[in-house]
């Protein structure tokens, strides 16, 4: 149950959108920011959505655009020494647990909810 007190943090995938309407999915939704947690925004298969083309096409489209990847994202190298998550077998997947531990990634969460 979602409570009103309570930040409502949304996802999308957006596959094969159009910014148009991926834009449009989110105003319907009643987001009016979207913050991108990609650590590495780009994309070869849909290059609309890489990180500088969606910060110019989505303010004219009524959707705010905010880049929050180098502190949330992924893509992470496991912190040397020793650490919580061993049961990761992946390091990648290993690397991001590690990295949710930090101050940083606390912090933005913080700010996103708001």
């Amino acid at each position: 149950m979602i409570s009103e007190d309570q930040p409502t943090i949304w996802s999308i995938g957006h596959g094969a959108l159009s910014t148009e309407a991926m834009a449009a999915t989110l105003r319907a939704a009643g987001v009016r920011t979207l913050v991108d947690i990609r650590r590495f925004p780009t994309s070869r298969r849909s290059p609309h959505l890489a990180r500088d083309r969606l910060a110019a096409a989505l303010p004219p489209l009524g959707v705010a655009y905010e880049w929050a990847g180098e502190a949330l994202g992924g893509r992470r190298s496991p912190r040397p020494g020793p650490t919580r998550h061993l049961a990761w077998q992946d390091r990648g997947f290993r690397g991001y647990a590690d990295h949710t531990d930090t101050t940083p990634f606390r912090e933005a969460v913080e700010d996103l909810v708001r």
